[in-house]
């Protein structure tokens, strides 16, 4: 296998599993974006309800008024912020352009003309309006048994890193009001 066959179909497998892992990034970000709205949703009517049913009379009225009131705005904001993100579309094109690549790299072998199969790789590229992110090509190389070359142990940490930050956003919405609340009946009944 010639070397520019050899790097083009190094490149094309390294596109293709970002691509496909971008897919399904996407995807789980749209469940864990419906899941912390979810939860926020019935925190809010949970701290709301509360003073009805004297749940905590320790706590005034007042209090669980600006923590639903705090949260409330929260959700209007994720909210906002998701209706306009339309990531199953993303996934689906980015799906669909890792298929595309997947077929063609199927049919290159030593005989085939690189020039002419690099030309097909880049209109492919260019037929996709959406691009995978930086966490999705950091995990296809750190998870990539098919290159030559040994992946970074910085790689490797940065996939970790990008995991973070796509993530821990929605992972902070569904537990971090969770944890207060248990904190606070938990420093109350020690308190009393």
């Amino acid at each position: 296998m010639t070397d520019e066959i050899k790097a083009l179909k190094d490149n094309m497998y390294t596109t293709k599993a970002s691509r496909f892992n971008a897919d399904s990034r996407l995807r789980y970000e749209h469940q864990l974006s419906h899941y912390s709205l979810m939860f926020l949703s019935i925190y809010i009517i949970l701290i709301s309800s509360a003073p009805t049913f004297d749940v905590i009379d320790w706590v005034s009225s007042n209090v669980c008024a600006f923590f639903s009131f705090i949260l409330s705005v929260f959700v209007l904001g994720v909210a906002a912020f998701e209706a306009g993100n339309n990531r199953l579309e993303k996934a689906f094109k980015l799906h669909d352009n890792a298929l595309k690549i997947n077929a063609l790299l199927r049919t290159l072998n030593d005989k085939s003309d690189a020039t002419k199969a690099a030309d097909e790789y880049s209109q492919i590229l260019a037929s996709c309006d959406h691009n995978h992110s930086e966490i999705d090509y950091y995990k296809a190389r750190a998870l990539n048994k098919h290159l030559d070359e040994e992946t970074s142990l910085w790689e490797k940490i940065l996939w970790r890193l990008h995991g973070l930050r796509h993530y821990g956003f929605y992972w902070l919405a569904i537990t971090a009001p969770a944890v207060v609340i248990i904190t606070l009946f938990v420093l109350h009944f020690y308190s009393s």
